[in-house]
């Protein structure tokens, strides 16, 4: 082994493992993105364009 996190579990220098033992509902980007990360960018458009209506 050459010291190096498993594929996966890399980020930047952060030590997932200790963040997912904080905090066991910690999610990868792709993981956000299935659950709740897509509809949130989706939707942002949308209230960016009714927010400029009511200017």
């Amino acid at each position: 082994m050459d010291g190096r996190p498993p594929r996966g579990e890399r980020g930047y220098r952060a030590d997932i493992p200790a963040t997912r033992r904080l905090r066991s509902a910690a999610m990868d980007f792709r993981t956000w993105l299935e659950r709740t990360g897509a509809a949130r960018i989706s939707a942002f458009p949308d209230s960016a364009r009714t927010a400029g209506q009511d200017a």
